[in-house]
């Protein structure tokens, strides 16, 4: 499946999950952690979904599923990931004449986007894909990845996004700027926090912030 790599911004936008199994858990915990507001429809659902609810942290409808759900609630995206493959393509079609974003779970063919295998460190997202191929290879890649990228590279993305208007009006043109970042980057700065030095690290960070904006 080819595709169009992007990071979807789903905070405080209104999203459906159809669907109420451990593979709906795991959907609406990503949507969670990135800030969406979520209406889950499902006769039965998960134990932890229906204590998420409690919480007052997702919507529960339960009920079957039915058109007019998406009519009345006019969600940004939609997620199918019901164990009946009738009612998901039933999902997607609405969807797709609503035009309103849907995933299938495990049909990328009736999907307008595929979730990735992601790794978090702060403000830096990595996302893996395989078009579908193979959930176990982007689980195994994930995993490859993670070892590479420790706690030591969310801290440095801190430094750098605290940083960001300060270059912006630096008087630094592009070429300046990246060669700058490049210099940090391959600075000893990872290898200082990777050794629990974040005092030497910071103060390399800011000798190169300030010999690079001279």
């Amino acid at each position: 499946m080819n595709g169009y790599p992007a990071v979807l911004k789903v905070e405080n936008r209104r999203c459906v999950l159809v669907g109420g199994g451990q593979v709906a858990t795991r959907k609406v915990t990503t949507l969670l952690d990135a800030g969406a507001h979520i209406c889950l429809i499902s006769p039965v659902v998960d134990p932890i979904l229906q204590q998420l609810s409690k919480e007052g942290r997702i919507e529960i409808r339960h009920v079957a599923y039915h058109p007019d759900h998406l009519t009345e609630i006019k969600p940004f995206l939609v997620i199918a990931a019901t164990d009946n493959p009738d009612i998901n393509q039933q999902v997607a079609a609405d969807a797709t004449q609503m035009n309103i974003l849907v995933n299938v779970v495990d049909t990328p063919s009736q999907s307008d986007f595929t979730n990735m295998a992601t790794i978090r460190r702060g403000p830096i997202v990595v996302g893996v894909a395989s078009g579908g191929a193979s959930a176990a290879l982007s689980a195994y890649l994930k995993a490859q990845i993670e070892v590479i990228l420790g706690p030591e590279i969310e801290i440095l993305a801190e430094w750098m996004g605290e940083t960001r208007q300060m270059m912006q009006v630096s008087g630094l043109n592009q070429p300046e700027r990246a060669a700058l970042w490049q210099k940090t980057l391959t600075s000893p700065i990872l290898d200082l926090l990777r050794q629990g030095d974040s005092t030497s690290a910071r103060q390399l960070f800011d000798e190169l912030l300030a010999e690079g904006m001279r």
